[in-house]
């Protein structure tokens, strides 16, 4: 079995450092486990490659395009201010993708323990 393919999903409209949350999620990510990371931060550059003026669901149109073929998604904390996450979130939920999640400065848990930790 290769490597899998872990989509970050977090908030990206209004937040001042976005870019600095997810490539600091990257690169924990691939220093932690065997897989393929898919950052938004790259996709949007490949939207403004394609668009002339992006908008929000030119941006999105990429961004679930690329989180279907991925095997998990980790969601960046405060992900649920984001309308764009909570699609993401709900599509991966809909596909059955496994979802990760980033709590504090904790290290990474599924969503189960993430659960467990919160009752």
């Amino acid at each position: 079995m290769g490597a899998s393919r872990i989509y970050i999903s977090g908030g990206i409209t209004g937040v001042r450092d976005y870019k600095a949350r997810f490539y600091d999620a990257q690169n924990h990510l691939e220093s932690r486990y065997d897989c393929i990371v898919v950052n938004p931060v790259m996709l949007g550059k490949k939207v403004e490659s394609l668009v002339e003026s992006p908008q929000w669901h030119h941006y999105m149109r990429e961004c679930v395009k690329w989180l279907a073929m991925c095997d998990k998604v980790f969601m960046l904390r405060g992900w649920w201010r984001s309308m764009g996450a909570r699609v993401e979130w709900m599509l991966a939920k809909i596909l059955r993708i496994d979802v990760m999640y980033q709590h504090g400065g904790e290290p990474y848990v599924r969503e189960a323990e993430a659960d467990e930790a919160s009752a």
